[in-house]
Order: C-alpha cells, then sequence, then structure tokens
C-alpha cells in the first residue's frame, strides 16, 4: 500500500498544472458536474430508473474522458467500459443478461477515472500540499494507532497490600488502600502491627502520605509511632523513615513523608505503639516520581 500510495503521488504530481488556468478551471467545473451526475445515477439506479440512471451514469464518465482527453492523459477503454457506455436497460454485458451490470461497470471506472482527472484541476503548488497534508494525516493516525497499541500492551502498574498475622476481621489490609478514608486496617487489640505495599512493577516513589484511623463510631484506635521503610526489585532497602501521631482524631488526620527512592518494589509501614486498643490505618498512598 504504501508503494501504491508513492506512485499516485507522483502521478498527480505529474498531472498537475498540465492544464492551462482556463481549462484547469474547465476541468475542476466537469469534475464536480460528474460527481454530480454519478450521485444521480445512484438515485435513480436505487429508484429502479435504469433508463436514466445508465444516462447519467455515462454522462459522469464522458465528462471526466473528455478532460482526460484535452490533457492527453486518456487511457483505452476497457473492454467493458466500452460495451456499458454503448449500453441501454436491456442490455448483456459479458455474455451476461443483468440490467445492474452497465452501471456496476460504469460507476466504478468514473471513480477510477476521476482519482485522475481531479488532480488536472489542480496547479503543481496546490496538488503538493493536498498530498503534503494527506501524508500528515496519514502520520498522525498512526502515531495515534502506535500510542493506541502502546498503551493497551504495556504492563499495568498495580499494587497489592499485605497485612501481618492477627488483623480483625473486616480490617484487612487491602481497606488502607482502598481510597476510602471511612475504611481502616487495624489489628487486633494491643498489639502492633504492618501493612506492606507490593508495586508491580516497581517505581519510583516521591513520598508516602498516611491517614491515621480512629475506628469510626467508637473513636478508640489509631496509630502514634511508626516507621516506614522502602525495599527495592533485590529486596534491599532503600529508604527510612520515622513519624508520630499525637492523638486519635474523629476528623482523621494526614501525615507525608517525603521519603523518596528509585526501583521501589514494597513499602512497609509498621505501627509500632498506638492510641487506645490498637493502632489503624485509614489510607496509604503512594506517590510516584515522574
Amino acid at each position: 500500500p504504501m508503494i501504491a500510495s508513492l506512485r499516485a503521488d507522483w502521478k498527480a504530481r505529474r498531472l498537475a498544472g498540465r492544464l492551462p488556468e482556463d481549462a484547469r478551471v474547465s476541468a475542476a467545473a466537469r469534475v464536480a458536474a460528474s460527481a454530480h451526475a454519478a450521485h444521480e445515477a445512484h438515485l435513480l439506479w436505487a429508484g429502479g430508473e435504469l433508463d436514466a440512471a445508465l444516462g447519467r451514469a455515462k454522462d459522469a464518465v464522458r465528462g471526466l474522458l473528455e478532460v482526460l482527453q484535452e490533457a492527453g492523459e486518456c487511457p483505452p477503454l476497457a473492454p467493458a467500459l466500452d460495451a456499458a457506455l454503448r449500453a441501454d436497460a436491456g442490455s448483456t454485458i459479458a455474455g451476461r443478461w443483468d440490467v445492474d451490470e452497465p452501471l456496476r461497470v460504469l460507476l466504478d471506472e468514473r471513480r477510477r477515472l476521476a482519482a485522475r482527472a481531479r488532480w488536472l484541476a489542480f496547479t503543481p503548488e496546490a496538488a503538493a500540499a493536498s498530498i503534503r497534508r494527506r501524508w500528515l494525516l496519514r502520520a498522525a493516525v498512526l502515531v495515534a494507532l502506535l500510542v493506541l497499541g502502546w498503551t493497551a500492551l504495556r504492563p499495568r502498574a498495580t499494587m497489592t497490600a499485605a497485612g501481618s498475622p492477627g488483623t480483625q476481621r473486616n480490617f484487612e489490609a487491602i481497606y488502607a488502600i482502598d481510597g476510602n478514608p471511612r475504611t481502616e486496617w487495624q489489628p487486633d487489640d494491643h498489639r502492633g502491627g504492618w501493612v506492606e505495599l507490593r508495586l508491580d512493577p516497581p517505581r519510583a516513589v516521591a513520598a508516602l502520605r498516611v491517614l491515621n484511623g480512629h475506628n469510626r463510631h467508637y473513636e478508640d484506635r489509631a496509630t502514634k509511632d511508626f516507621e516506614v521503610a522502602y525495599y527495592d526489585s533485590r529486596g534491599r532497602r532503600v529508604a527510612r523513615a520515622e513519624g508520630r501521631f499525637d492523638a486519635i482524631r474523629p476528623e482523621g488526620e494526614w501525615k507525608r513523608l517525603d521519603l523518596a527512592a528509585a526501583d521501589v518494589a514494597r513499602i512497609r509501614f509498621t505501627a509500632r505503639t498506638w492510641h487506645g486498643r490498637s493502632p489503624a490505618v485509614a489510607e496509604l498512598v503512594v506517590e510516584s516520581r515522574d
């Protein structure tokens, strides 16, 4: 297809400018008239008026043949087209009795001739601009397809959560990354615990945001002292920080740890001490680094 397009563009550049200005204007008018006649032929054909449809289809083809003849670019008539130009509503084409066949031949050939004749109405500059726009559109479509393909095929970044043993039912680690500040991770009473985030694929991390829990309705659980550690894809610890929440706050309290590292595969949040009956965490939000 690419070679065929290049050949067609080369022919278009060769045809453009073949006619003087007044002849180009006339050619443009006749190419437009041919398209109008072909449209009428289609409508008449659909309405069953075969004689009238044949007449308009012949007009459409003959107008283009005249334009091409004046430019010395008229191709030899194919036998089927020659027969169709002499046909009437009851003609036999290629040995078959088919009233629709002459119309098919005429309208198909008109499209082929129009693709050639339309360039005779162009100046070389206008033809070059039209070809350039067409290639730019093709390039834009190709880039869009490549982007869509890359987006569809690239690995999707995922994050899962696992928690330390002894987590309360309905307060598992997944609730610390579900995007809902009303749900929480909570270990069993009077014990600390940890939540580990697993990043696939590993990524560069800029910061971690922590929303402390408070055990909605009871307000008797929250994290106090905690530690955050990052591990890379080889299992090495690459960053560590500590933080503290001073009290249980019913409205929730955020802390942002500006802890950055590359190739982070795991993030472990460890609650060492707590307010009330046990630690709690409502949300852990990983901020990736561009």
